[in-house]
């Protein structure tokens, strides 16, 4: 991933919780975004989908708790924001690119840089990964 788009991503992320707030929940809503809860085991956790002549929706699985939804749903958002293409953000999609930056939107609007041992913008996917699923247990 080219470190300006990283960078990018960090910088609008943030920009979106000063505009809209802290919550990705609320920011869903604000947005015009339905959140639906959905019977499932663990997976898929979450998953938006986009539609044309459609609200967007995204769905939360009813096995988490109140943070784990706040953290898919900013992972989701990620895909809202950045993603404009319409479809269905499939959990077996393979498309490492837009999977890291959710996860890079996700870590950039729930933690601060002073937060981490490094600038979020130095973590690997793998890093920012593990830090978004160590939040799903």
């Amino acid at each position: 991933m080219n470190r300006n788009r990283a960078r990018e991503i960090i910088k609008y992320a943030r920009s979106v919780k000063r505009k809209w707030g802290s919550n990705p929940l609320k920011i869903a809503d604000k947005v015009g975004i339905r959140t639906v809860e959905f019977e499932t085991g663990r997976r898929p956790s979450g998953y938006i989908i986009k539609s044309e002549n459609y609200p967007v929706m995204i769905y939360l699985s009813d096995c988490h708790n109140d943070r784990e939804r706040y953290v898919l749903c900013a992972h989701e958002l990620g895909h809202f924001f950045l993603h404009s293409e319409a479809g269905l953000n499939n959990f077996n999609d393979k498309n490492v690119d837009t999977e890291y930056e959710a996860n890079l939107f996700a870590v950039a609007f729930l933690c601060e840089d002073s937060q981490l041992n490094q600038p979020i913008v130095n973590l690997p996917g793998s890093v920012l990964k593990s830090i978004l699923d160590y939040n799903l247990r």
